[in-house]
């Protein structure tokens, strides 16, 4: 009993949770990581482009430990918001498309929903018609948190 009620404590004190919005898209191929970049300068509002290329983790399969996942960050500013998605490039070379607007332990205010998902979708439109990434215009899959409204 001793053990149930400490491996309950772990894992109620030991977890954060996130508030805000998610995009998710899984992709043909991974696009033009210059295309991106000059898509994502011309969204009007968007400024201090930046673009980091990370690791992600090494899938473990029953052939043996993969290449790590390629990820391409790409984070920006609205104002005073800073937004962030990146693409993730896997060893059988599948991208997907993640783009977030998240708190931890906490809920963004609506008041910043309302100013950062229009240029979500305008960052996604531009994507979609410079780029040719054609999943951003069938729509994204769209999870946003109890207590934010997204239209």
């Amino acid at each position: 009993m001793k053990y149930l009620v400490a491996f309950i404590m772990l894992v109620i004190t030991g977890c954060d949770s996130v508030g805000g919005i998610r995009h998710y898209a899984n992709l043909e191929k991974m696009p033009s990581v210059e295309c991106v970049e000059q898509a994502l300068k011309s969204v009007s509002d968007v400024s201090n482009v930046t673009l980091t290329k990370e690791e992600g983790g090494r899938p473990l399969t029953i052939g043996g430990i993969k290449q790590p996942n390629k990820i391409y960050r790409f984070s920006y500013s609205v104002g005073e918001l800073l937004g962030n998605f990146y693409f993730s490039l896997n060893y059988e070379n599948k991208a997907d498309y993640t783009h977030t607007y998240m708190y931890i332990n906490a809920t963004p205010p609506q008041s910043e929903i309302d100013v950062i998902l229009p240029v979500i979708k305008q960052i996604e439109s531009a994507l979609f018609e410079k780029c040719g990434i054609h999943e951003l215009n069938k729509g994204v899959d769209q999870y946003c948190t109890s207590g934010i409204k997204c239209i």
